[in-house]
């Protein structure tokens, strides 16, 4: 039990002369103000003060004010409470050292609070006594703010908006970027939240099984529409795959060849060698494994550097082809491909129709599985780029932004061919 009181009589009576304000707040996901307001009222043991906003309360000298700010007050409200989360947000999500994956959690768990506790402070005190009595008062807020919170889900700020602490009273961040930490992960997996309704059995067992597995792994992902079930979904065909995977083969060495200084390969040189690469496979007509778009780069005799670094990226769109024949197994997106090891994966083919034969396609549940699994990732990956961030989990953007479109193309998405299918975070 706190030694505030309600009654200002029961302390010493004196004025309130504001010789210091300390300010320090809470973000709280609750939105009920009697609720938030019997919550500390709870701290302070005190019961017959939850329909008052502020809560004032007094302890000899000092004077503490509780104001409870809801959305349910209003629109204003609302855009005030808005305004203090994205100031908590920007000060947090971009300090200059710390976690990447602490920040980028802490910025989505402030988003999701609703309400806004201001707590403030008024000392009565001299010059002399000044400093001893702001830190035993901060202190104090900090201690009464820390057991409110354990009754309700938020977050403590105080040292001037320098430190987050939760309710167990760990530091998760301060602007320094230290942490009391080893990771910050507040989301709570949910197994079938209510907008899975109407969805297909396969839909909601691939969105569980993926969510999951990325919470498990401290990757926070909202939620996102679910792509088609096995019920009503399209896979692209066995030859498709092929010839896409012999076109991203052929369109990424080609750029390979003019950007890699140690080989210096003109245009004229990277065809012939790109031309040698396809007649081992039989092809002649290049339009039969490359889209339109990669055909014009081909043929561009004045491409520069910027469009030969896009189509070299093409090898990670080419590791998706492998990994659907079979030939290599799917990895976490933190890193590029191999390529060497997915160029050789190919030479021991002869023909488009050799590859369809020696291969077996994954099932249309793994394919649709690590459709939903990448298009998941790639919105962590955006979500965080747009925060300013590297993480989460050290996605490699790039990556999983090409896996993404390659995913997308197999299971038709838009009923798009590959040069304008699209990848919607």
């Amino acid at each position: 039990m706190s030694l505030f009181k309600n009654n200002k009589k029961e302390s010493e009576k004196k004025e309130f002369k504001t010789l210091n304000k300390i300010l320090n707040l809470a973000f709280v996901k609750e939105e009920n103000v009697k609720h938030i307001a019997q919550c500390f009222c709870n701290v302070i043991g005190i019961t017959n003060l939850a329909e008052q906003n502020p809560l004032v309360f007094y302890n000899g000298k000092t004077e503490l004010s509780v104001t409870i700010y809801s959305p349910q007050m209003g629109d204003e409200f609302e855009k005030f409470i808005h305004s203090h989360k994205n100031v908590a947000s920007g000060q947090f999500g971009h300090v200059n050292d710390g976690d990447e994956d602490i920040k980028v959690n802490l910025v989505h768990h402030i988003q999701q609070m609703k309400s806004l506790v201001i707590f403030e402070m008024k000392i009565n005190a001299t010059k002399k006594e000044m400093d001893k009595d702001i830190k035993e008062a901060q202190e104090e807020i900090k201690k009464l703010a820390l057991e409110f919170l354990k009754q309700i889900d938020g977050l403590f700020v105080c040292d001037n908006a320098q430190t987050v602490y939760n309710a167990e009273g760990k530091m998760i961040l301060n602007i320094e970027g230290k942490s009391e930490l080893p990771f910050y992960f507040p989301f709570q997996y949910q197994d079938n939240p209510k907008f899975l309704e109407g969805c297909t059995n396969s839909q909601i067992s691939r969105r569980n099984r993926n969510m999951k597995e990325l919470f498990d792994k401290h990757i926070y992902v909202c939620e996102l529409p679910v792509n088609d079930g096995e019920e009503t979904a399209k896979i692209r065909s066995k030859e498709e795959v092929v010839k896409r995977a012999l076109g991203l083969l052929l369109i990424s060495l080609y750029s390979e060849s003019l950007l890699n200084p140690e080989v210096g390969n003109t245009i004229e040189e990277a065809r012939e060698f790109i031309e040698e690469v396809a007649a081992n496979y039989g092809i002649k007509n290049f339009n039969k494994v490359m889209t339109p778009k990669e055909y014009a780069y081909y043929m561009d005799d004045n491409s520069d550097e910027k469009t030969r670094i896009v189509y070299s990226w093409r090898y990670e769109n080419l590791y998706i082809m492998e990994w659907v024949l079979g030939l290599v197994e799917w990895e976490f997106p933190d890193h590029i491909c191999d390529v060497p090891k997915i160029v050789r994966n190919l030479k021991k083919f002869e023909s488009i129709e050799d590859i369809q034969k020696q291969c077996k396609m994954r099932s249309m549940t793994e394919i649709l599985d690590k459709a939903d699994l990448a298009y998941r990732l790639d919105w962590a990956a955006v979500d965080a780029r747009v925060h300013g961030f590297m993480g989460p989990a050290n996605i490699e953007h790039g990556v999983i932004m090409e896996w993404h479109r390659s995913l997308n193309w197999l299971i038709c998405f838009g009923d798009e061919d590959w040069d304008h299918v699209d990848t919607p975070t």
